[in-house]
């Protein structure tokens, strides 16, 4: 007895139920306007964390200071954490020209540890937070700074698209954060957003002196301080109109190495606010999560494997005709046609074919809202990048797990920047053991 096509089914009616929940959620999704005027801007400290940036860092900060923001309250911190090329330098002819832009060194201590330094040194009420190879546009910051007093929200987190897609590795990335703006998206619905992205995230400053800064050992330090402060019961919210540009890894050893820190990050921060008291964010997000990027794909990959199968069985049909056509479409018409309609309607064949209709009208529907916010790309770019996405999401998306999860049982003493990670079982056994 085989079991694979029951497992295949199963896979197929439980993808069926959460399509038709996206199906809803998509059709009765609608922006929000936000009208809102600032009276009295408030004073905004822009820290951003460097290490080896020189060739991303200028165009950074010429894209600050030409933010539409009263520069006599703007603040623009670079924090140089132990480069050792000339990010430090180039930073500081911008010191020269600007009297609102500050430049400091220090020894490697990772991203963390950078940011929390700046944020020493920052004077603002506001805190931001930007990544030296990320990018916001002019009117950015004051497109956040309303999105958090209409909501009265303590963070803010945009949307994040990459800047290049020049390469299959960029393509791939361009719908996969696409992805995860959707989801930022879903969880906002719920409050429940659990990620405050290096990229350009607004933070009010009492969120700092109540909760404490950045967690310096947390290799998902953006991941840790929205958990922590949604546990705090301060307000996280996402910002679709905003979307910062980003530099992504331009080759797979690369966007494995970050793929795998995410990972881990994920399973660490979960494991330790697993006992928070936003019901949503400990149960469901997880299981947002492992729709998005685990049954989606997985489903996706099952009906290419299964109509892929059928097409190279007709094919082999077709070849011991020698192709005759006419042979076909006159046999199709007789007692063959009978056949194909009976194994159509039989009860797997009809819910493959309604999920895969619900599952493109999902696709269309997500891309139409996506749309809404970005249009630097076609119709046409997006639902080609989702093909590439669609069909090597789930490979890639399990090599990602099964790395992570390689290291977070075996792992011993593995590096991210500046941070040291030590935190896999085989590490606490021995702790126990020998500690």
């Amino acid at each position: 007895m085989y079991i694979a096509p029951y497992i295949i089914l199963i896979i197929i009616f439980v993808e069926l139920l959460l399509s038709i929940y996206t199906l809803l959620f998509l059709l009765s999704y609608d922006k929000e306007e936000i009208n809102y005027e600032i009276k009295d801007y408030p004073k905004v400290s822009i820290i951003v964390p460097a290490y080896n940036e020189g060739k991303n860092i200028k165009n950074t900060l010429e894209r600050l200071i030409d933010l539409e923001y009263p520069k006599d309250k703007l603040e623009i911190i670079v924090v140089d954490d132990g480069s050792k090329d000339n990010t430090y330098e180039i930073a500081k002819e911008y010191e020269e020209k600007y009297n609102f832009v500050k430049v400091y060194k220090k020894e490697n201590g990772g991203k963390s540890s950078a940011l929390n330094y700046g944020i020493k040194k920052s004077s603002g009420e506001i805190i931001v937070t930007l990544d030296a190879d990320s990018i916001p546009e002019k009117d950015s910051l004051i497109k956040m700074l309303k999105y958090m007093y209409y909501y009265n929200a303590d963070i803010v987190v945009p949307a994040i698209q990459t800047i290049s897609t020049k390469k299959f590795i960029e393509k791939y990335q361009y719908i996969d954060y696409a992805i995860h703006n959707f989801s930022g998206i879903v969880v906002d619905t719920m409050n429940s957003v659990f990620i405050a992205s290096g990229p350009f995230s607004v933070f009010k400053r009492s969120v700092f002196e109540k909760i404490g800064v950045f967690d310096e050992k947390n290799i998902s330090e953006d991941m840790e301080i929205a958990l922590r402060a949604q546990k705090n019961n301060f307000k996280v919210k996402f910002c679709p109109e905003v979307i910062i540009k980003t530099v992504p890894p331009d080759n797979f050893k690369s966007l494995l190495k970050q793929r795998v820190r995410w990972t881990l990050g994920f399973i660490e921060n979960y494991t330790k606010y697993r006992d928070i008291e936003n019901e949503y964010l400990r149960e469901v997000v997880f299981g947002i999560n492992i729709v998005l990027y685990i049954l989606i794909p997985l489903s996706f990959s099952v009906i290419l494997y299964i109509y892929g199968y059928q097409l190279y069985n007709f094919l082999i049909y077709l070849s011991s005709i020698n192709y005759n056509i006419f042979y076909f479409i006159q046999n199709s018409l007789s007692f063959n046609i009978n056949l194909y309609i009976f194994q159509l309607l039989s009860t797997s064949q009809f819910i493959l074919i309604i999920f895969s209709i619900i599952l493109l009208i999902d696709f269309f529907l997500f891309i139409s809202i996506y749309r809404r916010y970005d249009k630097s790309k076609s119709w046409l770019s997006i639902i080609y990048y989702s093909i590439i996405y669609l069909i090597f999401s789930v490979y890639f998306n399990a090599v990602f797990i099964i790395v992570a999860l390689y290291y977070k049982i075996f792992g011993r003493n593995l590096r991210w920047g500046g941070i040291v990670w030590n935190n896999s079982l085989i590490n606490k056994l021995l702790n126990k053991k020998y500690g």
